[in-house]
């Protein structure tokens, strides 16, 4: 049954697009051409089966018309399907008149012009009132001419014919005047709920666009309070970082932790971006990379820099080489979209200089990756002024662990690293070595050339200690002319070798002092070890000592090794 439906639609349903007030009247008109079509084929079989059976000499030209209105009706079908469709109408009107005209003319027989009625009614189904009376003034004038081409047709018959098809035509163009009034009415309605519509839906619009304007001001709006939001919740993240940074900066001991810190707490305060934080070296001559975070190639870590270099050093203030020229770029980080140099200053003194560049990722615009310049310089003085403490703390360190003359470590110190290595000697088994040394006839210097001779002989000497030991090895200032090595794991050949060789380098300084030459040096030593000689730190202080003092009573300039216990 649902694929008899469908199969109905198909066949009714208009194929092209027909005006709304004719798309009834097209389905209507598709019914009936689908309905006389096979009528016409069964009229067509029995009108052959009657000629076969009787023979009739009219049969043969009634097949012939009724195959020509099955064809005209087929066409008319056709048509209704396409844009053309009023023309199936007229050709429906015209093939079923014409076809009641025919039958009766080749009959001789004027019983079935009633049927001409059919075609005015079909005319007034679906044509306006002037079509019909057209159709019907053409069926009389075909009557008359009937009649008068072939007069063996009952004339009285025709007359009764005629009368029925005008009354019923005249019936017909009525219900098409009323109905085409009908629809004029109801198009003219139609029209004026249009121009309804048409006005409320202009105030529809007019509406629509004031709740679009009030509805993008509220989004307007919305935005810059979620921009605003999010301006204060990135500020508060960055007052965030900021007070972590100082804390952790505060907490840190050396510059390792420093860098630690910074790694830690600047990327995420500076997002797209990659930089370097280049510190005086001691010497002050060049800049050494301390730490850097972002995109940046290795080997960078690993260069040094002149300060000339940087043109925030030689501005002593921040500078920016977004849109200046070449010249002006920074010869550290080369062709930068936006590069900010900011030199490190605390204390009335410039520490060092952070370079940071902000990074462009796909998809990111530039104004969103321009660096921060106030946030850039308040982090910049933390960190700098971190900076200056740890210096601060790192000389008073020194001066308390080390000789402010010679700059090696001083007797306090040695004492603690002394009994530190020799509990680790004993813990993990390994050797450890004492050398003591005395200047020989250190009081000639200071009586023949005045006590700053005696300090330019004791810096001399502590240089030649500095530069000739391992970096495990501890060279102390014990008292006056007196100097303690101490060398962790160590065996006692290669300690009596170490000390054979400071006792032969000495002799080769040349000590110049107010543009005289002050004269050789020469050094007596005394070697202790651990744990051949003693066990325990006074024990081994106090065998160096006497190996030492052998040294001078042996004629001074010599190397005595302790005797074993």
């Amino acid at each position: 049954m649902q694929r008899l439906r469908s199969l109905s639609k198909r066949l009714t349903e208009p194929a092209a697009a027909v005006l709304a007030r004719d798309h009834h009247k097209v389905r209507l008109l598709t019914f009936m051409l689908i309905a006389l079509i096979p009528l016409s084929v069964v009229a067509f079989g029995l009108t052959l089966l009657d000629k076969r059976g009787d023979d009739r000499s009219e049969a043969a030209p009634l097949l012939i018309l009724i195959l020509i209105a099955i064809l005209l009706m087929v066409t008319a079908y056709a048509l209704s399907r396409t844009k053309y469709y009023g023309l199936a109408s007229i050709l429906l009107v015209g093939t079923v008149s014409g076809s009641v005209l025919a039958s009766a003319w080749l009959k001789t027989d004027p019983t079935d012009l009633h049927y001409l009625a059919l075609g005015v009614m079909l005319s007034a189904l679906f044509q306006p009132w002037r079509s019909t009376l057209y159709w019907l003034l053409a069926i009389i004038a075909g009557l008359i001419l009937m009649s008068l081409s072939n007069p063996s047709l009952p004339l009285d018959a025709i007359i009764d014919e005629l009368f029925t098809v005008i009354t019923i035509g005249a019936l017909a163009i009525l219900y098409a005047a009323i109905q085409q009034r009908y629809l004029t009415l109801i198009e003219e309605r139609s029209n004026v709920l249009a121009a309804s519509e048409q006005a409320l839906r202009e105030v529809r619009d007019e509406l629509e666009l004031r709740v679009q304007k009030r509805t993008a001001d509220l989004e307007d709006t919305n935005i810059r309070l979620e921009a605003s939001v999010a301006a204060l919740e990135k500020r508060n993240r960055e007052t965030v970082l900021l007070a972590e940074l100082g804390d952790l900066l505060q907490a840190c001991s050396n510059i390792e932790e420093v860098s630690r810190a910074i790694g830690h707490t600047v990327p995420p305060l500076f997002p797209n971006t990659s930089g370097v934080l280049l510190a005086y070296s001691p010497s002050r001559d060049d800049l050494e990379p301390i730490t850097t975070w972002g995109n940046l190639s290795t080997g960078l870590k690993q260069q040094t820099f002149e300060p000339d270099m940087c043109w925030a050093l030689r501005r002593g203030r921040l500078h920016r080489t977004e849109n200046l020229c070449s010249a002006s770029l920074c010869q550290i980080m080369p062709k930068p979209d936006d590069l900010l140099c900011l030199p490190m200053m605390a204390q009335g003194e410039t520490l060092g200089v952070i370079h940071m560049r902000a990074d462009k990722p796909s998809g990111i615009s530039s104004e969103s990756v321009m660096l921060n310049e106030q946030l850039a310089i308040t982090c910049t003085e933390h960190i700098a002024l971190a900076l200056a403490n740890l210096k601060l703390r790192e000389t008073l360190r020194n001066q308390s662990i080390r000789d402010p003359l010679t700059g090696l470590f001083n007797r306090r110190y040695m004492d603690e690293t002394l009994e530190r290595e020799l509990q680790r000697a004993a813990r993990t088994q390994v050797p450890l070595g004492v050398i003591m040394m005395d200047i020989d006839h250190f009081k000639k210097y200071n009586d023949m050339y005045g006590h700053d001779a005696g300090d330019a002989v004791l810096r001399e000497v502590g240089a030649l200690l500095q530069n000739h030991i391992r970096g495990s090895d501890i060279a102390c200032r014990y008292g006056g002319e007196e100097f303690i090595l101490i060398l962790p794991e160590t065996p006692l050949e290669v300690i009596e070798e170490r000390a054979e060789t400071l006792h032969s380098k000495v002799k080769q300084i040349s000590v110049h002092h107010q543009g005289q030459l002050l004269g050789s040096i020469s050094l007596s030593l005394g070697v202790a070890h651990f744990p051949e000689h003693e066990t325990t730190t006074d024990g081994l202080l106090r065998v160096a000592d006497q190996a030492l003092y052998q040294a001078k009573q042996r004629g001074r300039d010599q190397v005595v090794i302790a005797k074993k216990n």
